[in-house]
């Protein structure tokens, strides 16, 4: 079995700021940095750490990025992730604009770049190397998404679905053809049509209604995690933290729920490993090097 992360590569640039700019602000920050990202390439360093991918199984990342993306490919390379199916854009990388506050909450900018640049036939033929069984990840910084899960469904690929953020990709999507969906809250609510503050229990539930052949993760941030999947649902705590920055522990949270459930570990055991892997990415600075190793968080028991 293949995993095919076909998605986004994001040069990030994070400010360190008392708190996120106000219209028509300008202040000072803390500090600044360059560092590797994008859900995608998040997601996909997240599986292989989880993997331990370097000394085992591959994990591979289809997409686009330019010449100044070369660092990011790089140092996926060195977690196992195989690059091999990305393709060069000559508008360059996509760039992320991260403040991160005083309490570790982020806002972004995204200019999409090579990833709002992919081409039909760049994804028939990447995915002409892909077959029944094999999975199939995506998230929405990229263009075509549509296009890549109907091709991806028509092989009988699993595809699991991260649909963030919230655009108008989403309305490419036929989400019968989703078998896991992962939001956090806003994401939930906006999907269910529910964003007037609904609960989060009528939340879950109203996804799994809507998409009863589908198994919804939603990640609610210190509250934990919700799953649910035809009579089945659970809810997880969140595991107690010092935050820094939150930046990437929704990413995370998607490797290591993947990883764990492709692994043969329970919905249950899978939402809590994974939820004690994003406390451990929150507790740290940045993004794809924020993401812990398999061997750091260790398997439940």
């Amino acid at each position: 079995m293949k995993v095919l992360f076909y998605s986004s590569v994001n040069i990030d640039m994070v400010f360190h700021v008392d708190h996120i700019v106000a219209p028509g602000e300008t202040q000072s920050s803390f500090g600044v940095s360059v560092g590797a990202g994008g859900k995608g390439a998040n997601q996909a360093a997240a599986l292989a750490k989880a993997l331990n991918c370097a000394d085992g199984p591959t994990v591979y990342l289809a997409g686009k990025c330019g010449d100044d993306g070369k660092f990011i490919l790089d140092k996926l390379s060195g977690f196992g992730v195989d690059v091999s199916y990305m393709r060069r854009a000559s508008c360059g990388t996509g760039q992320a604009i991260i403040q991160v506050d005083k309490d570790g909450q982020n806002s972004i900018i995204l200019y999409g770049g090579g990833n709002q640049r992919i081409e039909r036939e760049e994804v028939d033929e990447t995915l002409s190397f892909f077959s029944k069984d094999d999975v199939l990840c995506v998230n929405c910084e990229i263009n075509d998404l549509g296009y890549v899960i109907d091709s991806a469904y028509e092989k009988g690929m699993r595809i699991f679905l991260n649909p963030s953020p919230v655009n108008e990709v989403l309305s490419q999507i036929d989400f019968s053809k989703v078998s896991v969906l992962v939001v956090n809250e806003v994401e939930g609510a906006a999907l269910a049509g529910l964003e007037g503050g609904a609960a989060y229990e009528d939340l879950i539930e109203a996804l799994s209604l809507r998409w009863p052949s589908c198994e919804v993760v939603m990640t609610v941030g210190g509250d934990g995690a919700y799953y649910s999947f035809q009579w089945q649902t659970l809810k997880i705590s969140a595991v107690k933290t010092c935050v820094v920055d939150t930046t990437a522990a929704g990413d995370t949270f998607m490797g290591y729920f993947i990883a764990s459930r492709l692994n043969g570990m329970n919905a249950e055991d899978s939402l809590k490993r994974a939820g004690l892997a994003s406390s451990i990415t929150v507790s740290r600075p940045g993004a794809m090097d924020s993401i812990p190793f398999g061997n750091e968080v260790g398997v439940l028991r």
